[in-house]
């Protein structure tokens, strides 16, 4: 390393003191510039690292892309996201949905990818149970995808309650809780949920506006399509 002599001293007027720094040497430029190469270095990693950042939640800064074509299940987990993300960040517009083959990398925006699109690893996908689901964040794109279309659903309905303090614990908009203050979501997210019980029914106050969708949201009747489908049952 180069030696600096300590700096010169001048007397002012009043007994003040002024620190009068030497210009550097030409013979240790070199070591100025590496260090304004690393200054560099730094603040370009740190840019890169800004999209692995906590993200506060902004309407007009986040789209909701689903696959195309895409399946009815995914199109509502969508429409799910859409309004309670608007009403846990109190705003009316923003969180637009797009089409996957409409979008471009999204650079400078958080994007949702829900459902099979080419954010989703498909090969993790392809080893979980239908209504199970991964909560996934690479950069500044949040993967929400299931072992098929329903449970990206159920994922969208999981990321509300876990990271958005949006929670719906009976059917009606009296018994939904949204956050007090706006959410933030982590600059690492890596969930895999798989249902414990795999086949599950609910009845009950059927004329209670809105009681289906509620119970598609808290997975309170998953065994169609399973084998048993009759009887009082949770296998």
């Amino acid at each position: 390393m180069p030696h600096f002599a300590p700096p010169k001293l001048r007397r002012l007027r009043g007994g003040e003191r002024l620190k009068s720094f030497p210009t550097p040497p030409s013979a240790d430029m070199k070591t100025y510039a590496s260090r304004i190469l690393i200054t560099a270095a730094l603040l370009a990693s740190g840019a890169a690292a800004a999209d692995h950042a906590p993200a506060p939640l902004s309407g007009p800064h986040t789209l909701l892309a689903i696959p195309t074509p895409a399946d009815g299940f995914e199109t509502k987990a969508a429409a799910l996201l859409q309004k309670w993300l608007r009403r846990a960040t109190q705003t009316k517009d923003g969180f637009e949905i797009v089409a996957e083959d409409k979008l471009d990398d999204g650079a400078g925006r958080l994007i949702f990818a829900l459902g099979r699109t080419r954010w989703a690893d498909a090969r993790k996908l392809a080893t979980l149970w239908q209504d199970g689901f991964v909560i996934t964040r690479k950069g500044h794109v949040i993967v929400i995808a299931g072992g098929k279309p329903r449970g990206t659903l159920f994922g969208a309905a999981r990321f509300l309650d876990r990271f958005c303090g949006v929670r719906f614990y009976l059917p009606v908009p009296l018994f939904t809780s949204l956050p007090r203050q706006q959410p933030v979501i982590p600059a690492t997210l890596d969930v895999v949920e798989e249902p414990f019980v795999r086949a599950t029914s609910m009845s009950g106050p059927l004329a209670v506006p809105g009681y289906n969708d509620w119970l598609t949201l808290i997975a309170g009747n998953t065994r169609q399509g399973l084998a048993v489908t009759h009887q009082h049952n949770m296998g």
